[in-house]
């Protein structure tokens, strides 16, 4: 009996309560207008750039030095060399050595400009240290896939903290994966943001 008669007024009270909050603050519309809109849109971001992050630092290297494992060695000479600072890009201590060299296989000669698993990216120090030695000899010894003589890299072996990099990406794209997550309950949930934590404390203070 006492639940029946307190049903209605509990009723009345939270209808008045849904009245107020109808009507929200435009500053507050303005917000969580703008978290609706822009978490998806930083997720989905973070999510693609995790993505890249992980294939271009780990897979790829990973799936093309397992290829070039059974490459022969054959000497070559490098034609043309040059170093490029990858600092606007990516805020680390790291350059990309592009390099041209010639080798002869199998009576052939051939050109080639692959340097690696990694895109010729490798620290600072290493990029100039590999320069220094090859502008002093042009001679180097590339790994050449005998059934496609064309086919050839200067290095097979990955720089491990290269491909740690992955590892910040990764954790940038689960983050974004969540924030996708949480802006499609946001999306699938119309109730405002403001308007659920205010009936929260309500509920609460009841």
């Amino acid at each position: 009996m006492v639940y029946h008669q307190s049903f209605p007024v509990r009723r009345v009270v939270l209808c008045q309560m849904t009245r107020k909050l109808s009507s929200l603050p435009l500053r507050l519309r303005i917000v969580e207008f703008l978290i609706r809109l822009l978490l998806p849109l930083v997720g989905v971001g973070l999510l693609a750039a995790g993505l890249v992050g992980v294939v271009s630092f780990a897979l790829l290297p990973l799936a093309e030095a397992f290829t070039t494992r059974n490459w022969v060695a054959v000497e070559a000479r490098v034609e043309d060399m040059r170093r490029e600072s990858l600092g606007m890009v990516v805020p680390l201590p790291i350059d990309r050595v592009v390099l041209r060299y010639s080798y002869t296989r199998d009576g052939q000669r051939f050109e080639s400009s692959h340097f690696g698993p990694q895109r010729g990216l490798n620290t600072r120090r290493r990029s100039a240290e590999f320069l220094a030695r090859v502008g002093s000899d042009p001679r180097l010894t590339v790994w050449v896939d005998a059934n496609s003589p064309d086919r050839a890299t200067v290095q097979r072996r990955l720089n491990w903290v290269l491909v740690a990099l992955a590892l910040p990406a990764l954790a940038f794209g689960f983050l974004g994966a969540m924030m996708v997550l949480a802006s499609m309950m946001l999306w699938n949930d119309r109730r405002s943001l403001f308007r659920r934590r205010n009936s929260r404390r309500f509920k609460q203070s009841d």
